[in-house]
């Protein structure tokens, strides 16, 4: 078996963010944002390292299963886009965590995975306020080092493909879709996706809630959070006076805003402090 589980998820507005620097600054100041991103990746990492010891508290018998699957996880950064891999293989030859006898859907390896993103990814937001777009999906994986002949791995990957595609032609706004077999698989193992994803009704999309988490103690994680992405927003995503590109950042901050509101509203926290005043917002973008 080759298969594995990647996650391909854009970092919006990124890519404009990059080519307004290479042809309005110099070259050193792209090597400083680079650093950058490669230090709020890090620090992103090392947070959600609790997920892990979460884990391991809960189910100490099984903690080298635990640190070895987390550890499988490929981790690839190029320019705008974060790929996350996990293949199937290396974790199926790891035996699941187990309480008294019984499995525990949140240690599979796919439930892992997702959990793993999910911690990702409002960690990312509230570091750089850059909002994400992706999509998660499995299926044939392969990969081969070439060697000494050059640097580098050979891929080939249908999941990959898959992932791809579903981000650039079906995510459209700022959302994590599943691929309706990922979901078929969690449900087969009793993993409680209404716990981890919602529904979106425009086009009954299985999609991550990154907010999951969300309660009345999450205050400072949603306030830096929220004024993370309004800082990038009005100050950091190139637009000057492209109408174009004003209305794009608007339709997807619309988007993410109106989940940020429900889930601030669901979760009993004030929306007038820790939610997204989108009239206000719109004037000054």
């Amino acid at each position: 078996m080759k298969d594995a589980i990647v996650a391909y998820i854009d970092v919006l507005g990124y890519g404009d963010f990059i080519s307004w620097l290479s042809n309005n600054k110099p070259e050193s100041e792209l090597t400083k944002v680079a650093d950058s991103l490669y230090k709020q990746i890090t620090h992103c990492l090392k947070e959600i390292e609790s997920i892990k010891d979460a884990l391991v508290e809960t189910y100490p018998d099984d903690k080298d299963y635990l640190s070895n699957l987390f550890k499988s996880i490929d981790i690839r950064l190029i320019s705008d886009t974060i790929l996350f891999i996990l293949r199937l293989p290396d974790a199926a030859r790891r035996t699941p965590a187990r309480k008294d006898g019984v499995f525990n859907p949140l240690t599979d390896p796919a439930a892992l995975f997702l959990q793993f993103i999910l911690f990702f990814c409002p960690t990312f937001i509230k570091n750089t306020g850059f909002l994400l777009r992706g999509a998660i999906a499995k299926g044939y994986h392969d990969l081969k080092d070439f060697g000494s002949i050059a640097p580098g791995a050979f891929i080939f990957s249908a999941a990959y493909v898959k992932a791809f595609y579903m981000e650039k032609e079906i995510a459209v706004t700022p959302r994590i879709i599943l691929e309706q077999d990922i979901v078929n698989h969690l449900k087969s193992i009793k993993f409680s996706l209404n716990d981890y994803s919602y529904i979106d009704p425009d086009d009954e999309r299985y999609c991550l809630d990154i907010y999951h988490f969300i309660c009345p103690q999450s205050r400072k994680f949603v306030q830096d959070l929220k004024e993370a992405i309004v800082y990038n927003t009005l100050y950091i995503l190139p637009r000057k006076d492209d109408p174009v590109k004003k209305q794009k950042v608007r339709d997807k901050l619309k988007y993410f805003a109106a989940y940020h509101n429900e889930k601030v509203r669901k979760s009993g926290l004030d929306l007038d402090t820790y939610g997204f005043d989108m009239s206000l917002l719109n004037r000054r973008i």
